[in-house]
């Protein structure tokens, strides 16, 4: 009520104000009732569209501001937006056509501007990178089949016969893996989302969280043991007779038999209720991509460490895994890390990561 008794004038609010954005709302219903007045408009559209471009405003200048923190600037420029989008593959593929004034260009040198010599070289180290980091390539795959002797060859025996598959496509059946999500980081460095078994992921190394005394009765390390049987379970009985336990948050590497990949690197996984349980799950990743640096891996396969029996809430590991992995790869002055899968197979998991990648910035 007001002084006089007459109601009070309430505060006339905008459309953004309403639908909660900051974008304004009643002029791309403007743009929108001119540009397509032929159309009925839904009262949600213009709030929707106005929602996705701030949405998409905030991830650019999120990762412009990545950029320019890399490059110790203290201003965003125009360079720094084009550099953000270039290396986020989901906006490139948005923004391909979209030139960025004063952004400049992205260098692309093709390979008939090389020398001979040049040539060569990159052409091994392409071939090199493409089969070493693709652990679900069918090339990759018929490398790693042993030979047959030929009288098995009538044993009804099913071999590859003609060409195979292109190296990034992914086997269908049972035994298959689903891309679901996918991220370059700003060093180049790639981190896929993918549901299937992770003991038939041709990484260089598979990883197995564990306890101090190397205890293989987790879904993961059945799974790792079943596939690899007496030689594997003398390699993990070695480990521990060598080196001993291993505290918590320690990793430790041991080759891999009768798998794909060539080594299993076991980490003591930290339990949720353990003191300063999420420093320590932090520490255990960055403990295992030094060990696949000091081994000079180029692919890494993990399954989300510490979620199982361990007890940590899946979103909150797996917010600190993607973190610890993004730290890692920042503050590394060398890595031969090229891609880290993350094989996920229960779908709680799967939506979890899928999640926290496509919010994770670079």
């Amino acid at each position: 009520m007001s002084a006089r008794g007459g109601k009070k004038k309430q505060k006339v609010l905008s459309r953004s104000a309403r639908a909660g954005v900051l974008f304004p709302v009643a002029r791309v219903l403007r743009y929108l009732r001119r540009d397509t007045h032929h159309f009925r408009i839904a009262a949600g559209s213009p709030v929707y569209t106005a929602a996705v471009i701030e949405y998409l405003v905030a991830e650019i200048l999120e990762l412009a501001g990545n950029a320019a923190k890399e490059f110790k600037r203290g201003r965003i420029t125009p360079r720094h937006i084009l550099l953000a989008i270039s290396n986020d593959d989901e906006l490139h593929q948005l923004l391909k056509n979209v030139t960025i004034a004063q952004g400049g260009v992205v260098p692309k040198i093709h390979a008939v501007l090389y020398g001979p010599a040049r040539k060569k070289l990159a052409a091994a180290a392409s071939a090199t990178t493409s089969a070493a980091t693709n652990p679900f390539s069918l090339k990759a795959a018929k490398k790693l089949k042993p030979k047959k002797p030929k009288a098995a060859a009538v044993a009804g025996v099913a071999t590859f016969t003609g060409k195979p598959k292109k190296a990034d496509s992914i086997p269908d059946g049972s035994g298959g893996f689903l891309t679901l999500s996918e991220k370059k980081l700003l060093h180049g460095q790639k981190l896929t989302v993918m549901q299937g078994d992770l003991v038939k992921t041709l990484a260089d190394a598979i990883v197995n969280p564990t306890n101090s005394t190397y205890y293989m009765g987790g879904e993961v390390g059945q799974a790792i043991q079943k596939a690899g049987g007496k030689e594997f379970q003398q390699e993990v009985d070695d480990l521990l007779n060598n080196q001993g336990n291993i505290a918590t948050a320690e990793a430790a590497i041991c080759p891999a038999h009768n798998f794909a990949a060539k080594f299993v690197i076991h980490v003591n996984s930290p339990k949720w209720n353990d003191n300063n349980s999420q420093q320590h799950l932090d520490k255990a990743v960055k403990n295992v991509l030094k060990l696949a640096d000091d081994k000079q891996l180029k692919s890494l396969a993990l399954p989300s460490i510490s979620s199982g029996r361990a007890g940590f809430p899946k979103q909150t590991a797996a917010q600190i895994i993607l973190a610890s992995i993004r730290d890692y790869f920042s503050s590394a002055k060398t890595t031969s890390l090229k891609h880290v899968y993350f094989v996920l197979y229960d779908l709680e998991s799967v939506n979890v990561y899928t999640t926290e990648l496509a919010r994770m910035d670079n």
